[in-house]
């Protein structure tokens, strides 16, 4: 039997596997909550043939194009209201591989367009939410909020970019395509439609689903020491799949279907945290809370990655300690957790190789002197160009880039804020630190106006993910470079945390003039 077709039966093995755990979540997580916008049009097993339908084409049919065909036939031929298309593409969007092909020039021209898979998303899940909700009476127009203008400048450098790299107009019409479609679309579908209803939980459940079937790939990965996606790019003729299998303290760093192993540390923190965020909403046993959330930390030290375990420790603390009513009880519970968990490592023989993947802690200091030399050599060359940077194919040829070229003859930009100000300059920069600054006052200012409210216990406690979330986002992105599936993701995060912004801003205002109109009568 050829491996493709083996990876495949592995791979449906382990999804069944997991698809009752989705089963029960779902059930328990209906009887907690209020779910009608979700219906019966996506539930774990029409998921489970979307899941399906997906993989055929990457193992079976191994075409790309067949792949790119079967999204836009899921999504122009599904009867989903908005908001169940845009938990639709929540689900999908971590479902297989972010792949990307060139359609083929003619006339002369090589490649006529880059196509990759967010892209195909946004026009085909996406695209009727968009045309639908811009004719909704709540519908706020793009370029009213603070958030949309920062979108609009990373959008305009993106396409000016491409233009200082080219100096063809022709490729600026091909990178509005791939802008308006990939960036434009899912973010202004989810910053309008995330903070109505139940829509923000919901959202995040979809994430979590695909994200167990992603963090048992993971844990199987790292047990087999077998990439099971690695090579599917190949298979179906298609670009921008796994980097190089690397090893670290005598193991494989697992993967699933995430580029580098740091990149896949970053989603299983992401998991993780939704978990923690959705566990009294889910209500489940103590045997499958404790199985879960066991699972969910092993993916995540699969990924033998550094800083997503330091981000992950943050955000619990953050959540359970700094910005929660029962801090004290809490931190309690985390030390006892924490000493169990080193006992568990010792019994298991990793303990060493646990000290080893801390940081500061048995660095690798090639590693380290790599970053350090990044850091150095980057700054001088963006104090030529710091208003708005410079093009990829021209910082990258620079002499002071080409002295910290990699042995795979590349330079890894290591540190997202890094890579904005190089590719954007310090505009960029500031339109992304804006989007999360604003909206963490706002969350802040709304925690504590709900924090000691029992009826918007519930509202105090989505203030409190999303500040806890953006905070350990902002330090792990400093140490990863935002490529394949983060790079898709952090306009995700904009988007989320934009909806929810206007959804505090609304809550408080209307509680503040009820207050008043109370204190006239």
């Amino acid at each position: 039997m050829d491996l493709p077709y083996r990876v495949f039966l592995v791979l449906v093995f382990l999804y069944l596997c997991m698809l009752p755990v989705q089963i029960i979540i779902l059930s328990k997580f209906r009887k907690s909550n209020d779910v009608s916008v979700l219906g019966s049009a996506i539930n774990p097993l029409k998921l489970f043939i979307y899941w399906l339908v997906l993989h055929v084409s990457i193992f079976i049919i191994r075409d790309v194009w067949i792949l790119y065909a079967l999204v836009i036939l899921i999504g122009f031929f599904s009867r989903l209201t908005p908001d169940q298309r845009m938990f639709l593409f929540a689900y999908l969007l971590f479902t297989i591989p972010m792949y990307f092909a060139f359609i083929p020039g003619f006339a002369g021209i090589n490649n006529f367009l880059r196509v990759d898979f967010t892209m195909v998303l946004g026009l085909a899940i996406l695209g009727p939410a968009y045309l639908k909700i811009r004719h909704q009476p709540d519908y706020i127009k793009f370029g009213k909020l603070l958030a949309d203008k920062c979108i609009f400048v990373i959008m305009f450098l993106i396409v000016f970019n491409s233009y200082r790299e080219t100096l063809s107009l022709t490729i600026i019409l091909k990178e509005i395509i791939v802008v308006f479609s990939g960036i434009y679309i899912p973010y202004v579908v989810i910053s309008r439609r995330v903070r109505v209803n139940n829509n923000f939980d919901i959202f995040l459940l979809m994430v979590l689903f695909i994200g167990l079937y992603q963090a048992l790939v993971t844990v199987f990965e790292f047990a087999t020491s077998w990439r099971l996606y690695n090579a599917t790019d190949r298979w179906i003729g298609a670009h921008g799949g796994m980097l190089q299998i690397r090893y670290r303290e005598g193991y494989i760093r697992a993967t699933s279907i995430f580029t580098q192993a740091i990149v896949s540390g970053y989603f299983m923190m992401l998991f993780f945290s939704i978990y923690i965020y959705l566990y009294k909403k889910i209500n489940l046993s103590v045997i499958m809370n404790i199985g879960i959330i066991l699972m969910l930390l092993l993916a995540l030290y699969s990924s033998s990655s550094r800083a997503p375990w330091v981000g992950t420790v943050l955000f619990v603390f953050l959540f359970m300690v700094t910005f929660s009513n029962a801090k004290a009880r809490n931190f309690i519970y985390l030390s006892v957790a924490g000493v169990a968990a080193v006992l568990g490592l010792i019994i298991a023989g990793q303990i060493n190789r646990f000290i080893g993947l801390l940081p500061w802690f048995n660095d690798e200091q090639q590693e380290v002197m790599y970053r350090v030399r990044l850091i150095e050599q980057s700054w001088k060359v963006i104090k030529e160009n710091p208003i708005l940077g410079e093009p990829q194919n021209i910082f990258l040829k620079r002499p002071e880039m080409l002295e910290i070229v990699q042995g795979e003859g590349i330079v890894d930009l290591v540190n997202s804020y890094l890579a904005i100000l190089l590719y954007y300059g310090s505009i960029g920069l500031l339109a992304h630190l804006l989007i999360i600054y604003i909206p963490l006052r706002v969350f802040y200012k709304s925690y504590k106006f709900y924090r000691f409210d029992r009826v918007r216990q519930d509202m105090s406690l989505k203030f409190n993910f999303l500040m806890s979330f953006i905070l350990t986002h902002v330090f792990v992105v400093s140490t990863v470079s935002s490529i394949g599936h983060l790079g898709a993701f952090v306009f995700i995060l904009y988007a989320l945390i934009t909806g929810m912004c206007v959804l505090a801003l609304d809550e408080v205002k209307s509680v503040k003039t009820a207050r008043i109109n109370d204190n006239v009568s």
